[in-house]
């Protein structure tokens, strides 16, 4: 028996670069997000190097990914779980 590939919840591209938010379980219905990041280079239509290094041209545009990837996980959230909107609260100060 085969076990099925995990897929991320949210995946969101632009000029090669992709952030994609990943669901994990943990307990008893207990849920955690990761996300990663990923630049894919090319050669034609072959894809040479996947990595996280970026051309210092791209940091506007992957900033911007990772901001409407972060607004997309907490609408995710919110639809999934209604009852606990007052929990989630996006415009929170981010912790650092």
């Amino acid at each position: 028996m085969t076990e099925e590939k995990q897929q991320p919840i949210i995946k969101n591209w632009n000029n090669g670069s992709t952030v994609s938010v990943w669901e994990n379980k943990k307990g008893e219905g207990d849920v955690y997000y990761s996300v990663s990041i990923l630049h894919k280079y090319k050669k034609g239509e072959e894809v040479v190097k996947e990595t996280l290094h970026i051309f210092p041209d791209d940091l506007l545009m992957l900033a911007e990914l990772c901001r409407v990837t972060y607004n997309d996980l907490w609408a995710y959230r919110y639809k999934k779980d209604p009852a606990k909107k007052d929990e989630m609260k996006p415009e929170d100060e981010i912790p650092w």
